[in-house]
């Protein structure tokens, strides 16, 4: 019971490093694209979640935020902060949620159903971080937006246009990385 504790633990440290190594490197958006920036930094959280479940997964995206805040702060207030750094990447984690699915797909051997349930994962982790993002753009952000447009249709927009293509890259690395970590993690 407790080395299977401390390893979690250790694949947590793990994620948050490997996150704060893959933030580094990313890919700046000019500003009058849509900002922000392309990245992998959310892999190592979806990785995890696949794998440990939802509330692991949350807990190091909660914890991933938080470094993506420190390196990264883009700050209007307490609220916008909780939205766009700890919440976004914790909403991630909930990639977790195929765990069990998953799961049951690789111990019968059932090659499509493992590639729909590690797709749907990626599906719920864009999801969950749009969410926040389109949340926190509604909210803090409504003023950069054109006269007479609608604020939910330019904070949906702008977030699409940055977070699809770092999910995309996400959703690629993930559909390789997670069918060559099946045998570590539930093999008997």
């Amino acid at each position: 019971m407790e080395k299977s504790r401390v390893r979690t633990i250790t694949e947590v440290g793990l994620s948050i490093a490997l996150f704060a190594v893959l933030d580094y490197f990313n890919v700046r958006l000019p500003i009058n694209i849509a900002g922000g920036s392309i990245s992998l930094a959310m892999t190592p959280i979806l990785v995890l979640a696949v794998f440990r479940g939802p509330a692991i997964g949350a807990l190091a995206g909660v914890l991933c935020g938080g470094v993506d805040l420190m390196i990264s702060p883009f700050v209007l207030n307490i609220f916008q902060v909780f939205l766009d750094y700890p919440i976004a990447f914790g909403l991630v984690g909930l990639a977790g949620l195929v765990k069990k699915p998953l799961e049951t797909a690789f111990k019968a051997n059932k090659k499509s159903h493992m590639g729909a349930w590690i797709f749907t994962s990626i599906i719920i982790a864009a999801l969950g971080r749009f969410t926040a993002h389109l949340f926190s753009g509604v909210i803090f952000f409504a003023s950069n937006a054109p006269a007479g447009q609608n604020v939910w249709a330019y904070s949906a927009l702008y977030q699409i246009q940055y977070l699809l293509p770092s999910f995309i890259g996400c959703g690629i690395v993930c559909a390789v990385v997670i069918p060559s970590l099946l045998n570590y993690f539930w093999s008997e």
